[in-house]
């Protein structure tokens, strides 16, 4: 929106810089660059720069000023809109406000000045202010709403971060809802009761996760590739989506969630995404339904993803959790692994037809390593080390400088997104899918 505003504002700077007057009379006219006299008989107009006024060429100079800050807000606007490193740059932000700061500033005195003076002069006796100045202020008007706009934007990014703190739960929740925080449910829960509820899915939701497989499936590699365990169908038919609800572990998601938000907010460094490298954004969240999945943090990827479990563990998971230290040796370490695809998901499953279960979860992946070379990881790399050491960095300086996750993408099939958790929860299961292979 801001984009679209810019032009518009510097579209009238340009018009009151122009114009051929900003006061008029019935015999004459004043612009900032001649002044007219006319009558039936003869119509004559002075250059004024050589010999104008000081509050003339004091309102020129400011006008100018104004224009060169409209074109600095517009460009740093164009790189925060189209260029993903800056698109969560806060600093760039600044800039923006800053810029449009300046502007306002510039044109309010342009303003001010020949409003205050042009009035006091005999020879502009019986003049009002005309088009030219009009517009000027309606530029000034808009480059004020839009340095407004950016102070709320700040405003609401800063609470974005100290409001999330309240760990609130997630807004399709039913029995643990929002009228409570987290923490306030879990004080108001009988400790001899199970901490955690596994109802149906509404309609709304169950819907929504059906729209998102039918996207995202892909039947032609259904049952194919070394991972699957069984062949000759195409298709996933779901009958039943049930949604997790267990504070005790969306608390520690919560608590994660909120340290990267935070990261996010002090660094003025933008995240990594997948989208910037050749292999395009993740699929489930361009697919997913936004009014059904509000409550998500693409910026410092947060994603719903596909994790295929067979019906033995579901439960285990619903109560704990995904856990690293359970799982086998992947081609890409020990870890976590979803993927955006439901049809890499179901090689997982089992080798029966019917009844079998997927869990949509949300991952935390924070800034992600993209390889497309095989490698058992024991944790993400180092930034500063790869391509040499990949994940064997001994460096303590490099501690705090290490990737989130990695995106492994081979052959051009499938995707996986695996996390390495060592004292956090990066990962929280929503929902089960029950579902037959037809």
């Amino acid at each position: 929106m801001t984009t679209a505003i810019i032009p518009v504002g510097l579209i009238f700077l340009i018009g009151g810089l122009g114009s051929p007057s900003w006061s008029r009379s019935e015999l004459s006219q004043l612009g900032l660059w001649k002044y007219c006299v006319f009558s039936d008989i003869f119509t004559c107009c002075d250059n004024l720069p050589g010999g104008s006024p000081g509050w003339v060429k004091a309102t020129i100079v400011f006008h100018i000023f104004g224009m060169f800050g409209g074109a600095v807000c517009l460009l740093f606007t164009i790189f925060t809109m189209c260029v993903s490193n800056f698109k969560f740059h806060t600093r760039v932000h600044h800039a923006i406000w800053i810029s449009s700061a300046l502007t306002v500033f510039c044109l309010a005195i342009s303003v001010g000045i020949f409003s205050a003076n042009y009035h006091k002069e005999s020879w502009l006796s019986g003049h009002y202010t005309s088009a030219g100045f009009h517009i000027t202020v309606c530029a000034c008007v808009v480059f004020l709403a839009i340095c407004v706009a950016m102070l709320i934007f700040s405003f609401q990014d800063h609470n974005r971060v100290q409001d999330i703190s309240n760990y609130m739960t997630p807004i399709n929740w039913t029995k643990y809802n929002q009228d409570r925080s987290l923490e306030a449910w879990l004080s108001h829960i009988d400790p001899k009761l199970d901490k955690i509820e596994i109802n149906e899915a509404s309609t709304r939701e169950k819907d929504a996760i059906v729209q998102l497989i039918s996207r995202t499936w892909k039947p032609h590699l259904a049952g194919k590739g070394r991972d699957a365990q069984q062949r000759g169908y195409s298709q996933m038919k779901v009958v039943k989506v049930e949604r997790i609800e267990n504070p005790s572990l969306f608390l520690k998601y919560a608590q994660n969630r909120h340290d990267l938000l935070r990261r996010l907010d002090t660094t003025n460094r933008p995240f990594k995404f997948p989208g910037m490298t050749n292999h395009g954004p993740i699929e489930t969240t361009v697919n997913m339904n936004k009014n059904v999945f509000a409550d998500i943090y693409p910026e410092i990827n947060e994603h719903y993803l596909f994790h295929g479990t067979s019906d033995a563990t579901v439960r285990a998971i619903a109560y704990g959790g995904l856990d690293a230290r359970l799982a086998g040796d992947g081609m890409f370490g020990r870890g976590i692994y979803a993927a955006e695809c439901p049809t890499k998901s179901d090689h997982y499953t089992g080798t029966a037809m019917s009844n079998l279960k997927m869990i949509v979860v949300r991952m935390l992946l924070g800034e992600i390593y993209v390889t497309n070379v095989a490698y058992p990881f024991q944790r993400p790399p180092c930034k500063q080390c790869i391509p040499g050491n990949i994940d064997k960095c001994n460096n303590s300086a490099h501690k705090h400088d290490m990737f989130d996750s990695v995106m492994a993408a081979l052959d051009g099939k499938h995707r996986e997104f695996i996390t390495y958790e060592q004292n956090r929860c990066s990962s929280y299961p929503e929902y089960i899918i029950t579902y037959n292979r037809e």
